[in-house]
């Protein structure tokens, strides 16, 4: 079965999930290995490579072409190496638990913007957006001058 990992606004809960849910089978806590900012339009963006774990879900879903397909849409994915993309999707190992991983699509900052995006988020060195979004960490603000 095909597995999407989510780690913002498409997670169980958040602003965006009614996209991935017509799709969903089951959903479950996972993390990938990366770096994870808070951007300020509202959601976050994952980095490769990184070595924090990045909490979100791993997704499993019944139709893989049309779930990616609605989930490009909100993430702005026109296609591998498309300069208008606004996120690359790609499939990267992700844990379920420390001795299992599963093989899942992810969408991450294009290759070509890292630097430019990272400079204009907020490093959550802890790797959990919805722990960002209830505690309004000031340590995050801190990590971010701190490694500047």
């Amino acid at each position: 079965m095909p597995y999407i990992f989510v780690y913002g606004t498409l997670m169980e809960g958040e602003k965006y999930y009614s996209i991935i849910s017509p799709f969903v089978i089951s959903t479950r806590p996972a993390y990938v290995k990366g770096r994870l900012c808070h951007l300020p339009y509202g959601y976050p963006m994952l980095f490769f490579p990184g070595d924090d774990v990045v909490r979100g879900e791993l997704v499993q879903v019944n139709n893989e072409r049309a779930a990616l397909k609605s989930v490009d849409l909100l993430e702005d994915y026109y296609g591998q190496d498309n300069p208008h993309n606004l996120y690359s999707r790609r499939r990267v190992s992700v844990f379920v638990r420390k001795d299992k991983e599963k093989m899942a699509w992810v969408y991450t900052c294009p290759d070509n913007d890292i630097e430019r995006m990272w400079s204009k988020g907020i490093y959550l060195s802890h790797g959990d957006w919805k722990y960002y979004l209830k505690t309004g960490n000031k340590e995050t603000l801190n990590d971010k001058i701190n490694n500047a």
